[in-house]
């Protein structure tokens, strides 16, 4: 479960590890969720994956007459007990919709990490506080 990282951002978590080897779940993986918060704003909201080459959205309590400049910096939350630390950069809004409930926004994320190109990725050793 730990957050795999590259020098730009989040790339995803550890889903299975043994002694010589580990898998990655990537956050475009529909599967993939992380609290994540606008990087200027305090608002909180969660992002999942949608499939290779698709970008990422976010479901927020965000109020849809708010408006989200694109290029608007995500990043990891970190509330209690979360998976991830705060602050990992996850990506840049390129653009909102009205939220299924019809109440709030939701977000289009473009990830920071290029999913696609991964050379080198570092493991961050984080356990959650309880």
């Amino acid at each position: 479960g730990m957050p795999v990282v590259t020098a730009a951002g989040l790339v995803g978590r550890i889903s299975q590890a043994s002694g010589s080897r580990s898998t990655v779940q990537l956050l475009i993986d529909p599967d993939f969720r992380v609290g994540v918060r606008l990087a200027d704003r305090p608002e909180l909201g969660t992002a999942r994956g949608r499939g290779r080459g698709e970008p990422l959205t976010a479901d927020t309590a965000i109020d849809l007459d708010v408006e989200i400049p694109e290029g608007t910096g995500l990043v990891t939350s970190g509330v209690d007990r979360s998976a991830y630390p705060p602050g990992i950069p996850v990506g840049e809004v390129t653009g909102t919709r009205e939220g299924s409930g019809g109440l709030a926004l939701d977000l289009i994320i473009e990830p920071l990490a290029d999913i696609e190109n991964l050379s080198y990725v570092s493991v961050m050793r984080w356990q959650p506080a309880e």
